[in-house]
């Protein structure tokens, strides 16, 4: 089993067991399993998904990192949300009346994609 720890800049959104940990950095999805060797990756933006006990939870990352040390996964992340509240219609209306610089609509389409990929279940 692993120990997991997914925080955003205001909550923990998941600190708990897992028997897996499945996400996407640029090289790639991966997935981690308990004896895993140490790692440090930057993730993509998008889905974060962790193997419980109870079941799977699955959440949306804008970003961020993951860090394997022996059984223990640290994932931090700029904006992370639980895949169950997330409601694209209000995000889709945001991202369509984005106006101001290139780089604030690139932020916004990226968050977008990651929201998509996240509540279609791709990593």
């Amino acid at each position: 089993m692993l120990r997991c720890e997914l925080r955003s800049p205001d909550r923990l959104l998941f600190d708990g067991e897992a028997r897996e940990v499945s996400a996407r950095s640029g090289r790639g999805p991966f997935t981690i399993l308990p004896q895993h060797a140490a790692l440090v990756v930057a993730l993509e933006p998008g889905l974060v998904r962790i193997g419980t006990p109870d079941g799977v939870r699955r959440f949306a990352c804008i970003g961020g990192t993951l860090v394997v040390d022996e059984d223990r996964v640290q994932i931090s992340s700029p904006e992370a949300v639980p895949v169950e509240e997330i409601d694209l219609q209000a995000v889709r209306a945001q991202a369509s009346d984005a106006s101001g610089p290139p780089e604030e609509r690139q932020r916004i389409a990226v968050r977008l994609a990651a929201l998509e990929r996240a509540v279609e279940g791709r990593v």
